[in-house]
């Protein structure tokens, strides 16, 4: 069974058992239109500015720690906490 197989199971068995409804991954979408980034986070928007350079995102989960960012070619314009950039950078 592939690796997202077995999230959505073990998410499906919590849901069942416990009634618990655990979060499988960020939601985080970047789109950008005439130099204006959006930046939305699991459904809120937590930033909008003008961007000149490649905009690029990136969201991991580690042991339950959620870590996400955007960037502005390498400067990181948003970040869920402080540093998440800056971590995120050499993955």
């Amino acid at each position: 069974m592939c690796k997202v197989g077995l999230r959505l199971l073990i998410a499906f068995l919590l849901v069942l058992v416990i009634g618990a409804t655990p979060l499988l991954a960020a939601d985080l979408r970047v789109t950008t239109e005439n130099g204006v980034t959006t930046v939305v986070y699991n459904g809120q928007q937590v930033f909008k500015g003008n961007t000149t350079g490649k905009i690029s995102s990136k969201a991991v989960s580690d042991n339950g720690v959620e870590l996400a960012a955007a960037y502005d070619d390498e400067r990181v314009i948003w970040e869920n906490v402080a540093g998440a950039g800056q971590q995120l950078k050499g993955r």
